[in-house]
């Protein structure tokens, strides 16, 4: 456990600090600040160079240690945004998880989502609402498919990828659902 003054000098404390306000924009509607530099698998990160010393910075990991300079924190904790945009940096809207904690089950279901279902479309969505209310009217899932303008094996797809997983997208459907009906 360490605290930030045990990690860094006041010198490399300001370096760092410059370093990283060039590579952050806030958006000004959601408060955000958004990380612009450099990423590794989604989690913002610098290296600073402090005369002889390369100095790793994890963002998220430093601004609350920033935040909170008299607080011990473990080495290895997981942060996590709770606006639900990953590459926010803005300590206020960051948090830390448990390791031990289902952390999952709290988070937004954007963010739930494995990797390969964040990269669904809205025609997705639109695809599965479409089999789940439509799909008694049709012999085969290439007729569905072909009502839905898209090829069978992508249909196959997005079959396969909400069975995987099928709470979240449920949600999304619904949310969908909602928003068309107002």
């Amino acid at each position: 456990m360490a605290k930030l003054h045990d990690i860094y000098t006041e010198e490399e404390l300001n370096l760092i600090i410059d370093e990283i306000s060039k590579h952050i924009e806030v958006d000004t509607e959601t408060d955000c600040c958004v990380w612009k530099g450099p990423t590794d698998k989604a989690t913002p990160y610098l290296i600073v160079t402090a005369g002889y010393k390369r100095i790793y910075v994890t963002i998220k990991r430093f601004f609350l240690m920033y935040e909170n300079p008299d607080r011990n924190f473990k080495y290895r904790i997981k942060v996590d945004s709770t606006c639900g945009n990953i590459m926010c940096v803005n300590p206020y809207h960051l948090q830390i998880i448990e390791e031990s904690s289902n952390y999952m089950a709290d988070k937004k279901v954007e963010n739930a989502m494995p990797v390969k279902m964040k990269k669904a479309t809205q025609r997705m969505i639109e695809a599965l609402r479409f089999y789940k209310n439509n799909r008694y009217l049709y012999d085969t899932d290439g007729e569905v498919a072909i009502k839905l303008g898209i090829s069978h094996p992508t249909l196959s797809k997005y079959l396969g990828i909400y069975r995987d997983n099928p709470e979240p997208w449920d949600i999304l459907i619904n949310e969908y659902n909602e928003n068309k009906d107002e």
